[in-house]
């Protein structure tokens, strides 16, 4: 039914790259050969170090750029161990990337988009102009949106997500009377899809096949394209994308995504302003078009900003409940006694279906997601921002207009300067921080931030959705752990998880048994 090559395809192209195959070798070849002819090896960066020693030789600097694809991940960590207070460039093909030090994370965190952009960093990201991400996707309105739906909101979110993951989980997760293999990425990712299409597209089409999947394969083949398009320079774009087949795939899902989704648009256009119509408003769709100025509230710029939430709220989400899944089995015995406990004590209280302020009183169930969180996220860097016009920091540097700024959100989460034992995982390491009196206990929550948790950003640009993903989070891993014992396969430890210039995700292949508690 489904097709997860997002995270299969990047691990053969990993594979390419390591056995230096010729077709490749040729690609990069030509394409360093055009960037050293058309482009100068000037910069106003030039004098901000690489996180990586590389040159702008031609023939060197091939090995460079295969292993900035490679090991990126690894060199900024190491980049920041060695000196934490030093301003980084990264040897990204793409654009220009810095990495600045956290003393100068306050200075930042509040800029507003006209000076320094999250939605433009996250479209250049994945080369928007040729991937259908554009900056438009992450407008204004989608962002409005986001934040009035589940944020002042979320309370409201909550019960249809749960009836959905408990409909999604049924379908997704079978008997298991015997322990029972099962590769997390193809079972997680349609079951999420369906629960975050639940509040962003409603009843009537959270459970059309042809939605979870076109939705899917159109994020899939985005990021894959992301991927081939910063293999060659800017030049090379019009002709790796005509010759990509992910492009066209691109064209075909958002065609049967728009057709799906163009009624229900049609039909909230219409009745918006209507009387009695705000307090309605139960879907992204309905958010959108309520929010939208006049001349963005058509069905094809709606449809288009439906795409960009889902695509969000989909991937990271799923990449984060498979890795608080592996992280269990990896130590059950340790974790699922205090978290069933826990779980109990709470929804006993008062025997009601579960709600946000259940979730909320969940604090170990809580802390466990946000170590997962600080041992697997889903980049090294954070807080991600495209200068929109020249900055000049207080130590003077000058951050040019176009450069992609960030923080090393990952190794700083790792860093003894912000947490006891920061190398070992302590499921309830925040549990017991919110718990003692003394502690300051500002960004301990899954979805808070500070210096020590950057990866849903930080300041006035934080992800709006990442309240519905915790939600959603806490809801399966509640509905697993009531129903399952969990283990990884004997003799097997935790698989690694696989890095790609500065990204991390779950292995595309890892496997978790499962077994009914009552057989």
């Amino acid at each position: 039914m489904l097709l997860y090559a997002m995270f299969d395809d990047l691990f053969q192209i990993l594979q390419s790259i390591s056995s230096y195959s010729v077709p490749l070798l040729v690609t990069l070849a030509v394409s360093s050969l055009l960037r050293a002819l058309v482009f100068a090896p000037t910069t106003p960066t030039k004098e901000i170090p690489l996180a990586r020693h590389a040159s702008l030789n031609i023939l060197s600097w091939l090995v460079p750029q295969f292993d900035w694809l490679q090991n990126g991940f690894k060199h900024i960590h190491d980049a920041f161990n060695r000196n934490p207070n030093e301003i980084l460039r990264l040897p990204s093909r793409d654009r220009t990337q810095i990495v600045l030090p956290p003393r100068f994370l306050d200075e930042i965190k509040d800029l507003p988009r006209s000076v320094m952009d999250v939605g433009k960093a996250t479209s250049d990201f994945f080369v928007g102009n040729w991937t259908t991400m554009d900056v438009d996707i992450f407008g204004h309105a989608t962002v409005d949106a986001v934040s009035a739906q589940y944020i002042s909101r979320m309370n409201h979110q909550v019960a249809p997500s749960l009836n959905e993951a408990s409909f999604a989980f049924s379908q997704a997760f079978s008997e298991c009377k015997d322990w029972t293999t099962v590769t997390l990425p193809s079972t997680i990712l349609p079951l999420v899809a369906q629960t975050v299409a639940r509040t962003v597209v409603g009843p009537e089409l959270c459970r059309e096949r042809d939605w979870i999947y076109s939705v899917i394969e159109y994020s899939q083949n985005v990021f894959m394209s992301a991927v081939y398009l910063k293999l060659g320079p800017q030049i090379l774009r019009p002709l790796i994308s005509m010759l990509m087949p992910q492009t066209y795939r691109i064209r075909q899902h958002r065609r049967r995504i728009h057709q799906l989704a163009s009624p229900l648009v049609k039909q909230a256009l219409q009745t918006k302003g209507a009387e009695g119509v705000y307090h309605k408003l139960k879907t992204s769709v309905d958010w959108l078009v309520e929010v939208s100025p006049e001349g963005e509230a058509t069905p094809e710029m709606i449809i288009h900003r439906l795409t960009g939430i889902s695509f969000g709220a989909t991937h990271t989400t799923s990449a984060h409940i498979m890795n608080c899944i592996l992280d269990l089995a990896n130590d059950f015995d340790t974790y699922a006694g205090p978290l069933r406990e826990e779980i109990d004590t709470v929804l006993d209280a008062d025997g009601t279906q579960i709600t946000n302020a259940h979730l909320s009183k969940m604090w170990k169930l809580d802390s466990f997601m946000k170590e997962s969180q600080r041992f697997h996220p889903i980049s090294a860097l954070s807080v991600n921002r495209t200068v929109v016009q020249p900055y000049r920091l207080s130590s003077g540097t000058v951050l040019p207009q176009g450069a992609h700024i960030s923080f090393a959100g990952g190794p700083m989460s790792q860093s003894d300067e912000y947490f006891k034992n920061a190398k070992s995982f302590d499921g309830f390491r925040f549990e017991r921080m919110r718990r003692n009196p003394s502690q300051d206990h500002h960004g301990l929550q899954f979805t808070s931030t500070y210096e020590g948790t950057l990866h849903f950003g930080h300041g006035r640009q934080t992800c709006p959705g990442r309240f519905l993903g915790s939600a959603i989070s806490k809801i399966v891993l509640i509905k697993l752990l009531q129903r399952y014992d969990f283990r990884l396969a004997p003799g097997q430890s935790r698989p690694e998880d696989m890095t790609f210039m500065d990204m991390v995700v779950p292995h595309p292949e890892c496997q978790v048994m499962f077994k009914d508690r009552d057989s």
